[in-house]
């Protein structure tokens, strides 16, 4: 399979699979604010089917099984499609006057053991409250836990702000996943271009989004998108210990890298808890092709916008909102071999000094 069909199928699988700063203790969110769905007190569909991991087959060319999905289906009302090289991409669109998005929430659970997810949806830089369907009640994110061998679909509303930035992001977060399962590489998120008010792709912003970069010019093992992992006091990859499946870092982590890639970018760094409190740390960071990006993890204002016993973990995103369909834009006019959107998740672990 060529290096480009390969980058397309990797953004495909990911659907199968997400400020204000100074905050005080007594703001942030915490359990209360979480929707702890259950087959008593609301109307969720259960089922012994597994149709989304029956068709990932078609989908992903590989050796290994998929045995979970976690995934957020839009309603079709808002869902608008864009062919790209002949392939599909999906992003949204909402009427001008609504207020919200819906959708379901769908889990496949094909393993022997429960697979408990509490999901979270964003509007930009902040976290979109939701709620089931046949409830009243809004929250930063909903928790559910899905039966071994089993399916579910929960019928889901977004608060949605037409003034407000124009990506949606999921974020199904595997509170029984393995221990390394948020450590950069894997992908976590899914981000949706979401068209709430007029759009124009100028030229300007249809040639940042241009390279002269070409699949030649690409060494085999490199990276296509600025994946995040952990660096000590020396500059060096961290190491773990895995203590009551929880990995804890054996020495403290001090940098962020963000992988070298073959292309110009800047990404916005936003760090985010278990309960669904958000802070944007470093907007329009740069990033020169070809060249590492360390970061200090000292410069940043973490332990203010999250709470303390929480688990926490860094957003890293580019291109936002319009710069989507831009990037899009340009593949389909050949200006770029592959897309180059990119939202990377990993969760700061905590260390053992």
């Amino acid at each position: 399979m060529n290096t480009y069909k390969s980058l397309i199928l990797v953004i495909l699988t990911s659907l199968l699979l997400f400020s204000c700063s100074n905050f005080q203790s007594d703001q942030l969110l915490n359990e209360k604010d979480i929707l702890k769905a259950n087959n008593n007190q609301y109307e969720i569909q259960n089922s012994n089917e597994f149709n989304y991991l029956s068709s990932s087959s078609e989908i992903v060319d590989s050796s290994d099984a998929f045995t979970q999905v976690k995934a957020f289906i839009p309603d079709e009302s808002y869902t608008q499609e864009i062919l790209v090289q002949n392939e599909s991409f999906v992003y949204l669109k909402v009427p001008i006057n609504a207020n919200s998005i819906t959708g379901q929430v769908v889990y496949e659970n094909a393993t022997k053991e429960p697979m408990k997810v509490r999901s979270f949806f964003m509007q930009g830089n902040n976290i979109a409250n939701v709620k089931l369907s046949d409830s009243t009640d809004w929250k930063s994110s909903i928790e559910y836990e899905v039966a071994a061998n089993s399916s579910v679909s929960l019928n889901v509303e977004i608060k949605w702000e037409n003034t407000g930035m124009q990506e949606l992001t999921f974020f199904p977060l595997d509170q029984t996943s393995e221990a390394n399962r948020y450590e950069g590489g894997s992908l976590s998120t899914y981000r949706f271009y979401v068209q709430s008010k007029d759009v124009d792709i100028s030229e300007e912003l249809l040639e940042s989004q241009s390279t002269d970069l070409t699949m030649n010019d690409i060494e085999e093992e490199a990276n296509f998108f600025p994946v995040p992992s952990w660096l000590n006091t020396d500059k060096e990859p961290v190491e773990y210990d895995l203590v009551d499946n929880q990995l804890i870092a054996k020495e403290s982590i001090e940098f962020l890298e963000l992988a070298k890639i073959p292309y110009n970018t800047s990404v916005d760094i936003l760090i985010l808890d278990d309960f669904g409190n958000v802070n944007l740390l470093k907007d329009d960071v740069s990033i020169s092709k070809n060249e590492k990006t360390i970061l200090e993890l000292s410069k940043f204002e973490i332990e203010e916008s999250t709470q303390n016993e929480s688990r926490k973990f860094l957003l890293i995103t580019n291109n936002r909102e319009e710069e989507i369909l831009a990037d899009l834009k340009a593949l389909d006019l050949k200006q770029k071999p592959f897309f180059t959107s990119y939202q990377g998740l990993i969760e700061l672990f905590p260390s053992a000094e």
